[in-house]
């Protein structure tokens, strides 16, 4: 999993194979917020994900499968903003 901002576009979170295949965008940013890499799950069938405002009115911590489907808010409210906002670390097993 890394960052991409190919030609100055929006932030993208992507997947890719340990020998190059599969290149796959899991998640992308657009104007007003970012979406960056954080944590694989233990089992990897889930990663988080930091979405942060750049108006600084709501970042959090977003969950999601492997496969890029069922992104799914995880903090309730906002819990910072901007470059402050939280920053996934890792999954508790």
């Amino acid at each position: 999993m890394f960052n991409l901002a190919p030609n100055g576009s929006w932030d993208s979170v992507m997947l890719i194979n340990p020998d190059g295949s599969d290149l796959t965008r899991l998640a992308q940013g657009a104007p007003g917020w970012t979406r960056s890499m954080g944590a694989w799950s233990p089992t990897g069938s889930h990663l988080l994900l930091r979405h942060r405002d750049h108006h600084l009115n709501d970042s959090y911590i977003l969950r999601m499968t492997a496969s890029g489907s069922g992104k799914t808010r995880i903090t309730d409210k906002s819990m910072g903003a901007g470059f402050e906002s939280p920053k996934p670390l890792g999954w508790r097993q």
